[in-house]
């Protein structure tokens, strides 16, 4: 072995996942990638003043960085574990590592999505707060 390099360390202990940094001065993007459509808590199922009110919420949080988004009291951005979704499972092919958020878009209605950097992966619409009461 050469003089100054030390050898491969030994594993450490486990760590629990951590909450991807905030999006510092990036824009929140949207995506679709890992939404499925026709299935249950889509938003093929909202209509009218909803679909209005889902584009204004979106397009609310899409100005925002996560910063921003975390400070918003009209957002009411929270996380949302895994073990407190009814009716829905996380999608198979999306990291258990990467955290899942709901927006308040009125009343009861829910917009949940998964965050990875600067981009809200879009997940469910929530339309009787039935996903995480």
């Amino acid at each position: 072995m050469a003089r100054g390099r030390p050898g491969p360390r030994p594993p450490g202990p486990a760590r629990p996942p951590r909450l991807p940094p905030p999006g510092r001065d990036e824009y929140i993007m949207l995506s679709f990638r890992y939404f499925t459509p026709g299935r249950r808590f889509c938003i093929t199922d909202c209509h009218g003043e909803e679909l209005n009110r889902i584009i204004r919420k979106l397009t609310l949080l899409c100005g925002m960085t996560w910063n921003q988004a975390h400070e918003n009291q009209g957002l009411e951005l929270r996380p949302v574990p895994d073990e407190r979704l009814r009716h829905v499972t996380r999608p198979a092919n999306l990291s258990p590592d990467i955290p899942i958020f709901k927006i308040t878009v009125s009343g009861p209605f829910r917009v949940f999505g998964a965050r990875s950097g600067a981009t809200f992966f879009l997940l469910w619409f929530d339309r009787r707060h039935e996903i995480d009461p």
